[in-house]
């Protein structure tokens, strides 16, 4: 896409939808949110109006932020027994790992808060604009490319946990399984949704129509979303964490986010360069990697777990990181997480990083908003006990 920008993105739909809104004159924030938009269809287990993410910013003047649109705790919790937790077993093929799902385990989602709060610092083409590439590919479906059908069938037992899960996500020949690669999808009420908002704005969302349907189904069927959450929820406008490794410098996600950080350590640990001994992709350079990311989880299961904000920066102490760089041989694997990215350059030379996560989904779907909500109050390493 020589002169007008550049985009990197999971899926080639989701692609598509961010060069299609440079092509037309938008921002590489503009292009990024349509990416995401059309990912909610293209890769919908990864992306939902339902999940939360951050968005790093670079200017073309060279000014930084990173809008936090993560899925929040809600303000109260309904009693052990009234919640809707239930556990299910996901088959990765080497090994299963349990998931936790159900309404009682969606916390307040923050992608359409985030969109909207983005798209009004940087944006320049309208959201209505915006919003068609996604609203193409969810009323007249998208063919389900083989990555996201491997996705999907991981995770089969979510998307069909529930009936109108299964009539989204599910293979009508063979219930209990979701749909194969090659096969369309379609999510006509979420198209619905998407022009709606791009009609009415955020507040339909936190405080209108959509809100009342969130609130209502919680209510009944054991979540504990209320109005008051989604009322409160704002994105949180945050500065970059700034690093250099060699002659490059990095802007990534600042604590309470831990994969920015995270990214920071295991380059930290590759700084002596031992893992660069002999090129690019030679075994000591991939060994060397692969040690430095398994050592990344231990660091992440010791240090992290329960500290708070600020003290989670200690991860980058010069001692602490020789005392794992020592240790380069004992790592333990890092969590799975279900995420997708996004990745955008203007023809400004603006920037624009999208990350979004809708956890493994909770499996729970309103057939008249067309989207799944998160699981991240049943994921144990953001909500251990």
């Amino acid at each position: 896409m020589a002169g007008m920008g550049a985009v990197a993105a999971g899926d080639t739909v989701t692609a598509d939808a961010a060069a299609e809104i440079l092509q037309d004159g938008g921002t590489a924030v503009d292009a990024a949110l349509a990416g995401l938009m059309t990912a909610c269809t293209a890769e919908p287990v990864l992306a939902s109006l339902g999940g939360g993410g951050f968005l790093l910013v670079r200017t073309s003047e060279g000014r930084s932020a990173v809008y936090d649109f993560f899925a929040e705790t809600p303000l109260s919790r309904r009693p052990d027994g009234i919640d809707s937790v239930y556990p299910v077993q996901v088959d990765f093929g080497p090994d299963t790992q349990e998931f936790h799902i159900g309404l009682g385990t969606a916390a307040v989602p923050g992608v359409v808060a985030g969109l909207f709060a983005a798209h009004g610092d940087h944006g320049r083409l309208p959201m209505r604009r915006l919003v068609e590439p996604a609203i193409r590919a969810a009323g007249a479906g998208v063919s389900l490319s083989p990555m996201q059908a491997t996705i999907a069938k991981v995770v089969a037992p979510i998307l069909t946990a529930t009936p109108e899960a299964q009539a989204l996500f599910g293979d009508p020949e063979t219930p209990g399984t979701t749909k194969p690669a090659g096969s369309l999808i379609r999510f006509p009420a979420l198209a619905d949704v998407l022009d709606a908002l791009a009609h009415e704005g955020p507040r339909l969302f936190y405080e209108g129509e959509i809100a009342g349907r969130i609130v209502g189904q919680c209510a009944q069927e054991g979540g504990h979303l209320t109005a008051d959450d989604l009322r409160r929820y704002r994105c949180v406008l945050r500065r970059p964490l700034d690093r250099r490794y060699g002659s490059a410098r990095l802007l990534t996600n600042p604590p309470p986010s831990l994969g920015g950080l995270l990214i920071a350590f295991t380059l930290a640990l590759l700084e002596d360069g031992r893992h660069r001994t002999d090129g690019p992709g030679g075994a000591a350079h991939l060994c060397g990697l692969a040690q430095a990311l398994a050592v990344t989880g231990e660091a992440r299961q010791s240090d992290l777990p329960y500290a708070a904000d600020d003290d989670r920066l200690r991860l980058l102490d010069p001692a602490l990181i020789d005392r794992y760089r020592a240790s380069l041989t004992n790592g333990r694997p890092m969590a799975r997480r279900g995420t997708t990215h996004i990745s955008v350059v203007d023809r400004q030379g603006a920037a624009a990083s999208l990350t979004v996560s809708n956890g493994e989904g909770c499996g729970a779907v309103d057939p008249a908003l067309g989207f799944m909500l998160n699981n991240m109050l049943g994921e144990e390493d953001l909500n251990p006990d």
